[in-house]
């Protein structure tokens, strides 16, 4: 009995099911629920034999996946310890039994075949497709706190590196105020020189998942007009024993970045790290200008007054 017709038949038997359904929707997940036969709810759906599908013995739908479990909506199902996600990819009805499967390619994770489902619900969005793609890999689905998540199971976030109290380590970049009536403050590296700076360390948070770490640096001119900058970013990764002088998890790109060409021009470049950080680890930036190489043609300073890491998350 899925959807909103399990409050009439179950507000008799659970006084405060207006204010569960409330919260569901809020959340932006419709739960599965039945009334058992001791007034409460249970979850009428449970694991096959396959790590994709499950059957349910509450679904109304027709069998043609365009009801509770349409094709392409997303399921939330809390198994044990565990809660995994996925569009439906295919659902069928048989002797008031509806088997659904979901994207083997697009779930979070297999599903066990032996633990009970705590609970199973699905978003109350429907799928939206992502600009340039289509299909079902494009699906994007409301998570509970309401914001938008890919059915991939991951998301793309950024931490912020304080580079106001950021220290000198190679020459002297010196800190000035522009943007007007100083309201930017940013470091000054200036031409034909080689010029870096140390940022404070920061932590890689717990929910990084794998891949690549992205440097991007916001940086503009406040004088000096066209040209290109030569910007190099030192990472590194450091979890617990990990020397504190050793390389091992270090990365240098170095990248020949035009500068906007007007000077006041906001600009924001990547610079993609190499390393291979485990969740947790304390990560070092350094950023430097080579304004002595020969790919550095901008004739004035670079002002650097942002530092950020882009990672990939697990939802």
């Amino acid at each position: 009995m899925p959807g909103l017709p399990s409050v009439a038949a179950s507000s008799q038997a659970w006084a405060s099911v207006g204010s569960m359904w409330s919260t569901s929707l809020n959340e932006a997940w419709l739960p599965e629920w039945v009334v058992g036969s001791t007034g409460g709810f249970t979850v009428p759906c449970e694991p096959s034999s396959s790590g994709y599908i499950f059957s349910s013995s509450g679904d109304g739908t027709t069998g043609s996946g365009n009801s509770f479990y349409a094709l392409g909506r997303a399921v939330r199902i809390v198994q044990g310890a565990s809660t995994i996600y996925g569009p439906v990819a295919s659902a069928s009805v048989a002797v008031g039994v509806t088997t659904v499967g979901l994207s083997s390619s697009l779930a979070t994770a297999a599903l066990s075949t032996a633990t009970a489902f705590t609970s199973v619900a699905v978003g109350t969005e429907s799928g939206h497709s992502l600009a340039g793609s289509s299909g079902l890999g494009a699906t994007k689905f409301h998570r509970e706190d309401g914001t938008w998540a890919a059915a991939t199971g991951t998301i793309t976030r950024n931490i912020t590196v304080p580079v106001g109290s950021a220290l000198l380590a190679v020459g002297t970049p010196g800190w000035l105020f522009g943007g007007g009536n100083y309201r930017l403050g940013a470091w000054e590296f200036v031409d034909a020189a080689v010029e870096r700076i140390v940022c404070p360390a920061v932590a890689l948070p717990e929910d990084y998942l794998s891949g690549a770490l992205v440097v991007k640096l916001h940086w503009g001119t406040f004088s000096g007009g066209a040209g290109n900058v030569v910007w190099r970013v030192y990472l590194n990764a450091r979890g617990t024993g990990d020397s504190l002088v050793a390389t091992t998890d270090e990365s240098s790109p170095s990248d020949t970045i035009a500068a906007p060409g007007t000077d006041n021009v906001y600009r924001v470049s990547t610079h993609t790290a190499t390393v291979t950080p485990t969740a947790g680890d304390i990560i070092t930036i350094s950023v430097e200008r080579t304004g002595n190489a020969g790919a550095d043609t901008l004739g004035g300073s670079a002002a650097l007054f942002g530092v950020e890491i882009e990672y990939t998350a697990s939802q």
